[in-house]
């Protein structure tokens, strides 16, 4: 799951997995 997009809703779903922000 790499997107580039900082939503509250991604960004939830990006803590609660594993940090996964990589554009």
């Amino acid at each position: 799951m790499g997107r580039c997009r900082l939503s509250v809703w991604e960004a939830t779903i990006n803590l609660f997995t594993t940090f996964s922000i990589s554009c």
